[in-house]
């Protein structure tokens, strides 16, 4: 499928043993997550989940094991992910975030 919005983040998750590779792709307010198999020439793609966010999707990042991918917004929110024991991609944490870390004025005392 064609995305309605250009691509804003690609993230490959860490192979670690497992026959396939695992590619998460932002576009818009949404997440793909990919399985790709096969010949690294002509490799096999198969969409296993689209994840839904409350606004664009700037960055997204598997952890260390390639278990949880991790989703950050424009508006300040990470969200966290994990497939379930039969595969269904699950909202495990939203978490919201400052929106102006260390932006104030400081004062003399």
């Amino acid at each position: 499928t064609t995305p309605a919005a250009p691509c804003a983040a690609v993230h490959w998750a860490p192979s670690l043993g497992r026959p396939l590779d695992l590619v998460a792709a932002a576009h818009g307010s949404s997440v793909d997550v990919f399985s790709l198999q096969g010949d690294s020439s002509a490799p096999q793609a198969q969409l296993l989940a689209t994840l839904a966010h409350d606004a664009v999707v700037h960055q997204v990042e598997w952890n260390m094991l390639g278990t949880c991918l991790g989703s950050a917004t424009a508006t300040n929110r990470l969200y966290v992910w994990k497939p379930d024991f039969v595969g269904e991609w699950q909202l495990v944490s939203v978490v919201q975030g400052v929106a102006d870390v260390g932006g104030g004025e400081e004062s003399d005392g």
